[in-house]
């Protein structure tokens, strides 16, 4: 680092314009001149006032470098060669560079990043200076970083809540740190306390603003709170004294306060003052932020910095900065470009978990970025610098965090090289590894925004220190790129699971609870449906011990559920993956009648195998197969591998299956399934394989067999000597004379796409390196494809297995593979589809209660429920492979014969008093589609006519009718459930859950069940259904439960993803194995150890992106609350508009501050969050309220300034205690002899402390009427209010010779206006009436130009209506059975507290939050019903 990269503590910066107003002059004014901030430190240590001005004048910046150059004057005398800053001090420097104990900077002077410049077509940094140190050392190229994608990774690592944790744990110890300087501080833990540190009589603010501006305490207050006031309401301060609602007492007036701001924008523009305002101000909230939160030692616990720009807007044209250069006064301007306007930026530093601003830095002229942020970070942390030569672990345990618009290799550099953390999103650039929507190709990784959720990482070193980056494809069609610093090349990848509810994260993290009691938590009651305590505990034994499953989730179609069901057989994808498999399913296999039985039941035995099987044999491990061979996939697919360089025996031999095959083909014996599956051997894409008709696909495969007959002739040989083939055959046989020639017709049954599919599977590596057999290297057409293919089938020079990327396909395990993925993402739904099953979802919980009262009613058969409970997704407890989500399970108490069909291994069952089964619901509505409304009312009418008595009048009312029904019924159970998905899910639920029984309930969209089946499962069924799937398992599924996935056949699913359209449109691979290894850590016994179930998740992203998620908040909320009470400035310019910024900004701090030590709840790191405290602390004390409460003790202080500066000015005469003293003297002797006028007592006590508001009884009536307007009104409006005096007569001065008396002929009562009253109050000091009726005077009065300022200053006046006065007599009581009558004149309406004593005149001594904000309420609705009207 250059040595003038270290700014002093202080961070004030001299302002560009004072060093270089004679180059403004000289260069016609030009703005845009390369200037740089000189710092000074009120805390001494620093250069005095003149030296400060010499260099103001005489120096002038070099942009290239940080050091001041020699700026010729014609002054010789001046020589300021280098002026160099430290933490601590400014060192005037000569000719050499001094060595520093405290930042050893020699080494790296050379090396500043601000020396760099970067080449644009190399894309790399050199210096400007020539040297031939290489400034790319430290920042790796694109191609140098370790990549990982998912299909690179082995296994990842989960976590619930973690970001929440360490988040919360990092709030918990900002406020305890921030609590212990307090302490350290000697500063009460109350607002008071707070506000007395930021804005006393000795605070920064106020220090600065009385040295800068000149003003007194008492100005400064009543400024500041007009300045509070004002922004509260985001009005201007004119308009809220103009109110008539709105008690604008104690507030500024509006000329001496536009004069105030004037004065703030001039400041240090005439050169008295070696830097702005706003840069004290800025510097003074800086020593504030530092001192409260980043001077403490023993720094244990990480600190999460959020850097962020808040942006000042301020229209100005460019003819301002040109005709003024100290129109910016020393500002960078910027135009921001979301909203279009010009303004200044302030950069800030907010710790991200408690929302403490810590720091703020404007952009200056001549000063870039990564300057701005270095001087801030400097400035800020300079506590922790203060060990010499350790300065690469100064920022040790601090982690900043900034979004993607901020972060440059220079300044990744500068804070790793001091031993921070860099944390955050980052944009597409020359230096990250990834990019995506980018046209322009180069050696960056391209990530596809349209697919799925996938998490690729890039590892590299930054000098000395380890950079991971990250791309996070969300599957939304975004992709986000981050780095973090504190990491390792081995570190796997964590994703982070956020908990909707914070509260369930207690219960979860609970290492108390057991497993059948956090078994019950997936278990949630019906609302609206009771049970008693007695029944609820058996329920629960029930669930906890009857139940053999494990439940995974406590709720359904929340991310957890859809990660869970992934890669396992559910009721969905066993339809799926029985459908694929069935017609691969040979007829010796063990399991084949679980199959039939089970295929049988769900009306889709038409999809198993043919029984079909070949007389001849083809190889010797077949010779001994007294069946034959099976007419099926596997055979079409060992045909196409014997056809590639054919001797001609093995032409024969296929020709002799070709036939067969034809033969069944034409007898009608082959299925559609086997023929689809014959399809995508040949290479038709499944999916076209799937949606092609039967006829045609008889067409395709006769144009197949047809093309291997044509090559059949007489063999030359003996046909005993080759008559076994095998696959060692076919690889010798290219090298044997027999060899004939065969072109397979890709023509003819293969479209564009699957032709170069299949030379991508074939040779894709060859392809790619340009090693193809034949001059033709990239084919691009189709003919130039089929040409490739038929080379490399015949050439045999040519080794496809160096190049191929195919895998040795069984067909049977690529089946179930394939429905298990197709199901593994959920098709997005859309238009009707989305909005039927959204409605299914929403009607589920009416579709419930009604089965629940039927039941109790003696509706359903067989059925009397006890209660009925929502469940989340259920593993079986002997098969972790089958899991199932079903809508609801229902419990009932046994009966007699429930307890005797109990079988004698069945002993826990026995003594268990409840049995349960499950329910499933379905909504009908539209009749589009196969489920129709339609369709489900003539399955009702189906039930009506099994049901026969009173079924038909049920119906007629409008109410469900319920039918029992057995799986062995398979007639009735086609047409009362015609959907074979529909069969398999409700028997599915059952075998999971170890029930017997599953209830289908059929609703309409209004909510309604239209009928209910009560199905009953025979036991048969439901052990070959078990049997079935272990089978599955065994054969292709068991691929996704190995120790490691390393077996898993990574070609075989990625083939599989690229068939299906619909997928692979949204997938890839890389989707598939972040989801795979997301999925096996959700799963019991897992290295991340997670427990069951699961609570609601709302988010899944990686941990670093949670953590973001969670530090970013801080930075944006200060600028909201900025935002909200905006202030409107009476004089707008560049400095005003900063200063106002930033006294915004110390409010922000005192609100922050208020809330840590304000809440009576402490935080809760097991069930809380950053948000819900926040939440919590805003709803207690929101912003407007601080502001409300701030404003108004700034009032109090600015009269209790007042006073204290009226006391101590006083002209009164003082004892030596420095207490007042009055002027006493008796009256002569009573003597009777002489007139008693001559007699006077002088006692000026009575008038007291009349210095303290400067008004008397000797001013005139007009005068008092423009009191408004004086600068003391406030103190005089609470003087009158308080007023406890007593009313006393004046009388003219008894001493005729001195023409000093007091006029009482010409003085006028200060209520009613009449002339030539002598009585007056000895509190207040008014002349008032004391026994007169003045009604007519004063109805009078009020009907004219004094009148509203009458009801302003008299409050009983305000309270009547219009054209009404107070009464002049009033009956008060009786005495001895007569009417005690008083008169009312001026004195008592004056003093109403005082007429009637239940009136309490108000106290202002004690200014407490809730006090303060009181009385506020009442002019904000003033003030909005004001603006409503304007």
């Amino acid at each position: 680092m250059s040595t003038s990269g270290s700014p002093n503590p202080s961070g004030h910066d001299q302002p560009p314009e004072k060093r270089s107003r004679a180059t403004y002059e000289e260069e016609g004014k030009d703005d845009s001149a390369s200037v740089e901030s000189v710092s000074r430190d009120r805390g001494g240590g620093m250069l005095d006032g003149d030296e400060r001005r010499q260099i103001s004048r005489r120096a002038n910046i070099d942009d290239d470098d940080d050091n001041f150059a020699d700026y010729d004057d014609n002054d010789d005398n001046d020589d300021l060669s280098v002026v160099t800053f430290t933490n601590d001090d400014a060192v005037v420097d000569d000719c050499d560079e001094q060595e520093r104990d405290d930042v050893d900077h020699n080494s790296m002077d050379r090396r500043h990043y601000r020396n760099m410049d970067l080449d644009k077509e190399s894309g790399t940094f050199f210096y400007k200076d020539g040297t031939d140190i290489d400034a790319q050392e430290g920042i790796p190229a694109v191609d140098e970083y370790q990549k990982k994608s998912p299909r690179d990774m082995k296994e990842v690592r989960v976590s619930f809540g973690l970001a929440r944790e360490v988040m919360l744990a990092t709030l918990i110890h900002e406020y305890d740190t921030f609590h212990q300087k307090c302490r350290d501080l000697n500063i009460p833990l109350e607002n008071e306390g707070l506000y007395q540190h930021l804005f006393g009589e000795e605070s920064r603010l106020v220090t600065a603003m009385k040295r800068d501006l000149k003003l007194d305490h008492p100005t400064i207050y009543e400024f500041l709170a007009t300045f509070y006031f004002a922004a509260e309401f985001r009005s201007p301060a004119k308009r809220l004294q103009e109110h008539s609602r709105v008690n604008y007492d104690g507030y500024m007036d509006q000329e001496p306060l536009n004069k105030i701001w004037r004065a703030i924008a001039d400041a240090g523009k005439n050169g008295e003052s070696p830097v702005y305002f706003w840069q004290d101000v800025e510097s003074a909230l800086n020593e504030d932020c530092r001192e409260f939160f980043l001077t403490f030692s023993g720094q244990r616990h990480p600190i999460r910095v959020a850097w962020d720009d808040d942006k000042v807007h301020l229209q100005f044209s460019t003819h301002d900065v040109r005709s003024d250069p100290h129109f910016l006064c020393g500002g960078q301007a910027h135009q921001h470009t979301m909203s279009n306007c010009r303004g200044l930026t302030i950069h800030s530093a907010i710790l991200a978990a408690s929302g403490f601003p810590v720091g703020f830095r404007t952009s200056r002229q001549g000063e870039s970025e990564h300057q701005c942020y270095e001087t801030l970070l400097r400035f800020m942390f300079a506590y922790y610098f203060t060990v010499s030569g350790a300065a690469h672990l100064g920022l040790d345990r601090i982690i900043f965090c900034s979004d993607r618009g901020y972060w440059t290799p220079a300044l990744i550099l500068l804070i790793l090289s001091f031993g921070g953390t860099v944390f955050g999103t980052i944009k597409r650039s020359y230096w990250v590894p990834f990019t995506y929507n980018q046209k322009r190709q180069d050696k960056r990784e391209q990530i596809e925004t349209k697919y799925g959720r996938s998490i690729f990482v890039a590892f590299s070193r930054w000098g000395e220190y380890m950079l991971k980056i990250m791309a996070w494809r969300g599957g939304t069609g975004n992709v986000s790129l981050a780095m973090n610093s504190d990491c390792s090349e081995d570190q796997l990848v964590t994703m982070e699971f956020k908990l909707k509810n914070s509260a369930d994260a207690k219960w979860y993290h609970d290492k108390d609870l057991t497993r059948d009691q956090r078994k019950l938590k997936a278990f949630q009651q019906i609302s609206g449906i009771d049970i008693s305590k007695e029944d609820l505990d058996k329920v629960d034994a029930h669930i906890q011990h009857s139940l053999n499953v494990v439940m995974l989730t406590c709720t359904d179609l929340d991310f957890m559920w859809f990660t869970l069901r992934m890669f396992a057989i559910t009721s969905s994808s066993s339809v799926a993956s029985i459908k694929r498999a069935a017609p691969h399913i040979p007829p010796t296999a063990p399991n084949r009648p679980a199959f039939v039985n089970v295929l049988g039941y769900s009306g889709l035995l038409s999809h198993l195998g043919s029984l079909n099987r070949t007389s001849a044999s083809t190889s010797s491990d077949e010779e001994d197969d007294e069946d034959g061979l099976a007419i099926d996939a596997a055979l079409v697919s060992k045909m196409v591998k014997l056809m590639r360089r054919p001797t001609q025996n093995i032409a024969n031999q296929c020709a002799d299956f070709a036939g067969q095959i034809k033969d069944a083909v034409g007898n009608g014996s082959l299925v559609d399934a086997t023929m689809q599956a014959m399809l995508v051997e040949l290479g038709i894409n499944r999916d076209r394989a799937i949606t092609t008709p039967s006829n045609k696909m008889k067409t395709l495969l006769r144009q197949w067999i047809t093309s291997i007959q044509n090559v059949r002739s007489v063999p030359d040989v003996d046909e005993n000597s080759n008559e076994e083939s095998s696959d060692e055959d076919s690889q010798d046989s290219a090298s044997s004379p027999n060899v004939i020639s065969y072109n397979f017709p890709y023509d003819k049954l293969l479209n564009a796409k699957e032709i170069e599919a299949m030379l991508v599977s074939r040779a894709g590596s060859a392809l790619r390196k340009g090693e193809l057999p034949g001059n033709l290297q990239h084919p691009t057409k189709k003919d130039q494809r089929i040409l490739v293919l038929q080379t490399i089938d015949n050439d045999a020079s040519f080794q496809p297995a160096r190049y191929s990327n195919e895998v040795d396909h069984d067909p049977l395990r690529d089946a179930i593979v394939s429905g298990i993925v197709s199901k593994a993402f959920l098709r997005p739904q859309e238009g009707k589809e989305k909005s039927a099953a959204k409605l299914g979802h929403q009607n589920e919980q009416k579709y419930l209660k009604q089965y629940f009262k039927d039941g109790k009613e003696g509706k359903v058969p067989g059925v009397k429920p006890l209660c009925i409970q929502r469940c989340g997704m259920a593993m079986h407890g002997d098969k972790s492979y089958v899991r199932d989500s079903a809508d609801a399970i229902a419990f009932e108490l046994k009966n007699d014969d429930d307890q005797a069909a109990v079988e004698d291994d069945e002993i826990e069952d026995y003594f268990d008093p409840i049995k349960s089964h499950l329910v499933e619901c379905k909504s009908r509505s539209g009749a589009g589609y196969e489920g129709s409304l339609r369709q489900a009312k003539n399955i009702r009418s189906i039930v009506a006519r099994e049901l026969w008595h009173g079924a038909i009048a049920a119906i007629a009312r409008g109410d469900p009718v319920y039918l029992e029904v057995s799986s062995s019924q398979r007639d009735l159970f086609e047409r009362l459930i015609p959907t074979n998905s529909e069969r398999i899910q409700i028997l599915h639920h059952a075998f999971t859950y170890g029930r017997n029984k599953t209830a289908f309930l059929v609703g309409d969209p209004h909510g309604t069940v239209m009928f209910g089946l009560i199905v009953t499962f025979e036991q048969d069924l439901l052990r070959d259904y078990g049997l079935l799937l272990d089978y599955l398992y065994e054969n292709g599924l068991n691929l996704f439960y190995g120790e490691t996935i390393d077996d898993l056949p990574v070609d075989l699913v990625e083939d599989i993803l690229m068939s299906d359209s619909n997928l692979k449109r949204k997938y890839t691979l890389d989707d598939f194995m972040t989801q795979l290894m997301i999925c096996r850590e959700c799963l019991p016994d897992s290295p991340s150890k997670v427990l069951h179930p699961i609570p609601e998740c709302s988010m899944n992203v990686p941990l670093d992106y949670a953590l973001w998620n969670s530090s970013k908040g801080g930075s944006d909320t200060v600028t909201r609350f900025v935002w909200n009470c905006l202030p409107v400035l009476p004089v707008k310019t560049p400095q005003t508009t900063l200063v106002a910024r930033f006294l915004m900004n110390y409010a922000v701090l005192f609100h922050r501050t208020s809330q840590s030590i304000g809440g009576t709840k402490k935080p809760d790191i097991g069930e809380d969050t950053i948000e819900s405290i926040r939440d919590r602390n805003n709803k207690r004390q929101p912003f407007h309220k601080t502001m409300s409460w701030l404003h108004s003790r700034l009032r109090q202080s600015a009269k209790e300034s007042r006073e204290r500066n009226a006391l101590s000015s006083s002209t009164i005469p003082s004892n030596a205690n420095n207490d007042e003293t009055f002027l006493q003297e008796e009256a002569p002797r009573y003597n009777r002899r002489q007139p008693d006028a001559g007699r006077v007592e002088k006692s000026h006590e009575i008038l007291g402390k009349a210095g303290v508001t400067g008004l008397t009884p000797l001013g005139r009536g007009r005068s008092k009427a423009a009191t408004i307007r004086h600068e003391n009104y406030g103190d005089i409006v609470n003087r009158n209010n308080k007023c406890a005096g007593c009313s006393a007569r004046l009388y003219d001065d008894s001493n005729k010779s001195k023409k000093v008396g007091f006029a009482t002929k010409s003085h006028v009562c200060d209520l009613c206006g009449t002339r030539g009253v002598s009585t007056f109050c000895t509190g207040c000091k008014r002349i008032l009436c004391y026994d007169a009726d003045r009604s007519k005077q004063l109805d009078d009065r009020l009907r004219g130009p004094d009148g509203e300022r009458l009801r302003r200053e008299f409050p009983v006046l305000a309270e009547l209506s219009r054209g009404n006065v107070p009464a002049f007599y009033c009956q008060v009581g009786q005495v001895n059975g007569k009417n005690f009558t008083v008169g009312r004149s001026c004195y008592h309406i004056a003093h109403p507290h005082l007429f009637s004593p239940h009136m309490q005149a108000p106290d202002d001594d004690d200014v407490e939050m809730e006090d303060a904000t009181a009385g506020e309420d009442d002019n904000i609705a003033r003030i909005a019903n004001a603006t409503r009207r304007s």
